[in-house]
């Protein structure tokens, strides 16, 4: 499953110009923006993109977060040479022809070739690829790991599903955390539930099972789940897309059910300036949608009360307003259906 000692040291020094990106650079794009927009009233993204487009800091900040995405992926030493598919031991997940939907195909997200459906190593590429999404920023599950508490202090739920689990990153340590839940994961991408499934046959975690399955139509029964969660999947699908998983989630719980998503939310002009940048340069058409909705609306229309939307830490401090790297706007969506 690893990459050869070559592919290893280019995929490294990736990592490293990520570091320097998310610091040094950003830190000296955030001094350019303070001095072009001293004294200014600044209300909107469009306003600092004005103010930033002249900018040769911004011109590099965008080009490194650009090429060290798409080197990540493509020539000589890029993750698309990784070892080939995963065999789950038993129980493996469980496999069926779905159809890819349009919103998915028609962008290979992350700049990820074909997208996670596209290459029997797509799985064992993928998450290769999300460690070095923030280097430095949490260990290997850590996010996930404090997701999962962040669940419990909600509820001691029985019957789980996580939509869009891809390699499992969330919908293990969630198996974790509630050790007595039968817990369900589905995705559309079977390398990532066959990498998924072997990682909980290796971490002995026999309480979650993993099927292929869109999360607009999962084909589970009506109030199966006293918990529905998913991990950055909101901002990958179009609205259409979103509106739909909100009402199958709802279909999906039982009354008193809780429905927590963890995505991306930012209303700060600079940040969210640099948020959009960020869906451009990296394939992610969506993520202004889900910014500019409401989605506290879109929950409500979806039959759920009791919205919260709240900022989440990955680690401790990280929504500090001088927190000195760059980060995602980790946001959490919680509702209840009555």
């Amino acid at each position: 499953m690893a990459a050869d000692r070559a592919t290893a040291a280019f995929q490294g020094f990736l990592v490293e110009a990520k570091q320097y990106w998310m610091s040094d650079v950003w830190t000296a794009l955030k001094e350019d923006y303070a001095r072009r927009s001293g004294g200014k009233a600044i209300s909107s993204s469009t306003q600092v993109a004005a103010l930033m487009e002249q900018s040769p800091t911004y011109w590099f900040y965008s080009w490194l977060e650009r090429h060290i995405q798409r080197a990540k992926y493509s020539g000589r030493y890029g993750l698309h040479k990784m070892d080939a598919p995963v065999k789950a031991p038993a129980p493996r997940p469980k496999l069926r022809e779905v159809p890819v939907p349009a919103y998915y195909s028609a962008v290979d997200t992350h700049q990820h070739p074909g997208n996670l459906t596209g290459a029997p190593n797509a799985g064992l590429v993928y998450k290769a690829s999300a460690q070095s999404t923030q280097p430095g920023a949490t260990n290997r599950y850590g996010l996930h790991e404090r997701f999962a508490r962040f669940v419990g202090e909600l509820g001691d739920f029985k019957h789980i599903l996580e939509m869009g689990c891809g390699f499992g990153k969330s919908a293990l340590p969630l198996a974790q955390k509630f050790a007595r839940a039968d817990v369900k994961a589905i995705d559309l991408s079977a390398p990532c539930l066959e990498l998924a499934a072997a990682e909980a046959a290796q971490a002995k975690v026999s309480n979650v099972s993993y099927e292929q399955a869109d999360l607009r139509h999962t084909g589970y029964r009506d109030g199966e789940f006293d918990l529905v969660t998913s991990t950055m999947v909101l901002h990958e699908l179009d609205t259409p897309a979103l509106r739909e998983s909100l009402q199958e989630a709802h279909r999906l719980l039982a009354p008193g059910g809780t429905l927590v998503h963890l995505d991306f939310r930012v209303k700060d002009p600079f940040l969210e300036f640099i948020h959009y940048g960020h869906a451009r340069r990296n394939n992610e058409p969506y993520m202004p949608e889900i910014n500019e909705l409401d989605l506290e609306g879109e929950l409500r229309g979806a039959g759920f009360r009791d919205v919260k939307i709240t900022p989440f830490e990955e680690v401790d401090g990280a929504t500090r307003p001088d927190w000195p790297t760059w980060r995602f706007p980790w946001t959490a969506f919680v509702a209840r259906k009555p």
